[in-house]
């Protein structure tokens, strides 16, 4: 029987993972003691298999488990700026706090009326305290809200999405 487990893995030390093969009707051996198509693993080292046909032929596989620490998203967000900072808090800038991989983004930002005075669908695209991009007659330093819808995927979640609101202080 043909027999590939594929490249060494790398699991989340909380979350673990599933090894599967296929190679209907032989008779399989983890090194484990399992006897199943799949397993589950949840420790490192190396994870081997035998799959033996009913013809008598043997195949054997084998690959590496590496653990790391998990990562759960979440997102760093200031709750003031200043257009005269000078250690980068110039703009309102949103970080992920980890490696999650970011499938939609998108923040707005409304003025104390409700009206809606920024909007951006990458993070690269940050908000310097303009008014849908014009400054007008200075710039209005105030406290504004943002809303923030993002999905994600992280160690423990596929294709979540969490929304953020909250207050933003600029001050000039």
């Amino acid at each position: 029987p043909d027999l590939d487990l594929g490249d060494d893995i790398e699991i989340c030390d909380l979350v673990g993972a599933t090894l599967s093969i296929n190679v209907p009707g032989a008779d399989v051996l983890w090194s484990t003691g399992e006897t199943t198509p799949s397993i589950n693993v949840s420790e490192p080292g190396e994870i081997s298999v035998m799959a033996t046909s009913s013809e008598g032929c043997v195949a054997e596989d084998a690959i590496d488990v590496i653990s790391r620490e998990c990562s759960r998203f979440g997102l760093y967000i200031p709750n003031v700026f200043s257009r005269s900072a000078q250690e980068g808090n110039e703009r309102f800038i949103v970080t992920p706090s980890t490696s999650a991989r970011i499938d939609f983004y998108e923040m707005n930002v409304y003025d104390r009326w409700g009206n809606l005075v920024f909007t951006s669908n990458d993070l690269e695209i940050t908000w310097d305290g303009t008014i849908n991009g014009f400054q007008t007659n200075g710039f209005n330093p105030g406290v504004y809200m943002y809303a923030i819808k993002v999905t994600y995927s992280d160690d423990f979640d596929t294709n979540r999405t969490d929304f953020f609101r909250g207050d933003i202080t600029f001050l000039d």
